[in-house]
């Protein structure tokens, strides 16, 4: 709840303000929320205002060398690479990790935090041997701190698996989704957004294969026991537009059905900008929308019981005869 996060937020910088002056550590934690919520509504120009005046002010009262310092870098780091900055990204990433293994040493979590973080920038601009090695010391610390069973943990096994998956190398990709969603799995249980995001990712990488001509092991049985579907995205899209909301399970997208043994996420790719009927099933009701550009959705893998792929199927032919 944003709005009311940053009302409330607005409401201790002003005392604080009041009381202190600009130049004292609880205004710099203010500015630091206020900036968090900036940045998680997606207002970056704000955020990384918010999270300078936060690091100004570490800056004269702590020194270069001090963990709030360090996270100020870090801050303003993510604001930079979520705009896609990711040179500047890079230098506020590498300060806060200075700083934390001088501090730290390092067997740290935010020094995983810190490999973490510039192996996404090397990863995002293409450099995976970097991103690898990244990730790599991300992991090793996270296992030595918090062991097997960890959501950080999984979350470097993810983030490897996604490199190796760049790199074509789609076995070692499949190993590592796997490894993070059985974490995932026993920590969240199944109805969780992360599980559903390795799930996804499983999927992406054996269809990727498949586009290969490289059939990975259990290809057939995750295939039998997932479907693709999409979920309307929030705003004024094509897809509100057009009466869709919430989750559809996705029978036909263009030339592609869901007996199809290619992706639907490369299919996705290949129309983006382009005229597009799509076929979606929610409930029991079978519904056909056609788009002339974009739609206003995210595509992705559902893990479902036998049952529920079933009826799915059964519906869908018994729909398609009827055309």
């Amino acid at each position: 709840d944003y709005s009311n996060a940053l009302e409330m937020y607005q409401k201790a910088l002003k005392i604080r303000l009041a009381i202190y002056g600009e130049n004292h550590p609880d205004v710099a934690i203010s500015y630091g929320f206020i900036g968090l919520v900036y940045s998680s509504q997606g207002d970056y120009s704000n955020a990384l205002e918010m999270y300078q005046k936060a690091l100004k002010i570490r800056l004269a009262i702590f020194g270069e060398s001090h963990p709030n310092v360090a996270t100020s870098y870090n801050n303003i780091g993510l604001v930079y690479s979520f705009q896609g900055d990711y040179s500047n990204a890079l230098e506020m990433f590498q300060k806060a990790l200075k700083i934390r293994l001088a501090i730290f040493g390092e067997n740290h979590p935010d020094v995983a935090t810190s490999y973490n973080n510039i192996g996404f920038v090397y990863s995002s601009q293409g450099n995976y041997s970097g991103a690898l090695e990244m990730y790599q010391k991300a992991l090793k610390i996270r296992l030595a701190i918090f062991g097997e069973n960890h959501p950080d943990v999984a979350t470097s096994y993810n983030n490897i698996g996604f490199v190796y998956s760049s790199q074509g190398n789609y076995s070692g990709a499949l190993e590592m989704y796997q490894k993070a969603l059985k974490i995932r799995l026993a920590i969240f249980g199944e109805n969780h957004p992360d599980v559903a995001t390795s799930y996804s990712n499983i999927g992406s990488v054996y269809y990727s294969a498949k586009a290969k001509g490289i059939e990975l092991p259990g290809f057939k049985e995750f295939t039998q026991s997932s479907t693709f579907i999409c979920t309307t995205l929030d705003g004024n899209t094509p897809a509100s537009k057009a009466g869709m909301s919430g989750e559809y399970y996705v029978l036909e997208f263009a030339d592609w059905t869901m007996d199809s043994d290619v992706s639907l996420l490369t299919k996705n790719e290949e129309l983006q900008g382009k005229p597009k009927t799509i076929v979606v099933m929610k409930g029991d009701v079978i519904s056909l929308f056609h788009f002339e550009n974009t739609i206003g959705v995210g595509f992705a893998f559902k893990k479902v019981g036998e049952e529920e792929k079933q009826r799915i199927n059964k519906a869908y032919h018994e729909w398609k005869a009827k055309q």
